[in-house]
């Protein structure tokens, strides 16, 4: 393929009713400096024949065939393929504005960024939501470094762990392959190219509609969430290691999150999932250094939920509503 500006990845497994929409929507970019590598992570539907029949009619369009090995393995299969000088990863039931890459590419080039982050739309059936507790999708775009960056990745409220919807340059990418066979690979891969990255920039204009949709892996709670704490966890170690002032912060994060999956897995109907998180429990205490109270407060889920309730009454009666388009079913 000849050389491109930026390689879009798009892994694809079993997503005929989804993978249209997100090509036309590479298509009708107003950015035309691009390739994309539509990677058949050994799909079962009509997946593979569509990104085959993609490809036939665009020159700058390349199908990989592979087994099926997961998300992870499926983006790391189209590392090979990047001739961009940056690269971003697109879900294929997902799909970018018009003018996504000209934003995210134009303000990399112009504040000489590592990486580029655009708002997004949660998109469901009927509406789209934007979730503007921090901006509006008018306000301006704005630059951080390392350090600051890195800091809100740890508190995840508007530099988002996906890896989706932002553009990196392609040679801080290739350092670091997703971890084969995770789930929430995110979790493991996104501090890294963070740490490498002088200048992250953000974009709050929504480039991106990100698909809600039953039976998603992020979008339903399940055994496989453990992939996500293990992750956090070598986040953790990372942070505790590189970015020591950041640590406390971090295990609070990541203390939070043991507790809302431990007590979703109580609530499971399904033995194996509440073993799995009552064991996981028991052995992360003493490797990350839960104290006694937050011990309790994990394991006493009701009680934990009637501490945070003032605040969270404060946030739904003074906190900011977030914006929501109606759409035509």
């Amino acid at each position: 393929m000849e050389k491109k500006t930026v390689t879009v990845i798009v892994p694809v497994y079993n997503v005929e009713d989804y993978l249209r929409k997100c090509v036309d929507s590479l298509l009708a970019q107003t950015f035309k400096d691009f390739d994309v590598v539509l990677v058949d992570d050994g799909s079962t539907d009509s997946s593979g024949r569509l990104c085959d029949e993609i490809a036939c009619g665009h020159d700058f369009i390349k199908t990989v065939h592979k087994q099926n090995g997961g998300l992870s393995d499926a983006r790391n299969a189209g590392y090979p393929y990047i001739t961009g000088d940056y690269v971003l990863f697109l879900d294929s039931d997902d799909y970018l504005a018009p003018n996504a890459l000209e934003l995210l590419y134009g303000f990399a080039k112009s504040q000489n960024c590592d990486i580029v982050q655009g708002g997004f739309y949660y998109a469901y059936e009927d509406r789209l939501m934007y979730d503007n507790r921090w901006f509006d999708p008018e306000s301006k775009a704005f630059v951080l470094v390392r350090q600051k960056a890195m800091k809100e990745l740890v508190k995840n409220n508007f530099l988002k762990n996906f890896a989706w919807g932002k553009l990196y340059r392609s040679d801080i990418v290739k350092q670091f392959f997703f971890p084969k066979g995770r789930y929430f690979e995110d979790s493991y891969w996104q501090h890294l190219v963070v740490d490498k990255a002088e200048r992250i920039g953000f974009v709050p204009a929504p480039v991106l509609y990100y698909l809600q949709r039953g039976g998603s892996i992020s979008g339903s709670f399940n055994g496989k969430s453990i992939d996500l704490l293990y992750g956090l966890e070598e986040r953790l170690s990372f942070i505790r290691e590189h970015y020591p002032e950041l640590a406390p912060l971090m295990k609070g994060e990541l203390v939070k999150a043991i507790g809302l999956h431990y007590t979703q897995a109580l609530q499971s109907p399904d033995a194996r999932i509440r073993e799995t998180f009552s064991r996981y429990l028991e052995e992360a205490k003493d490797r990350i250094g839960i104290g006694a109270l937050d011990l309790f407060l994990i394991r006493h889920g009701r009680l934990r939920n009637i501490l945070r309730l003032p605040q969270r009454i404060a946030g739904r009666l003074f906190g900011k509503k977030p914006i929501i388009i109606q759409q035509g079913k």
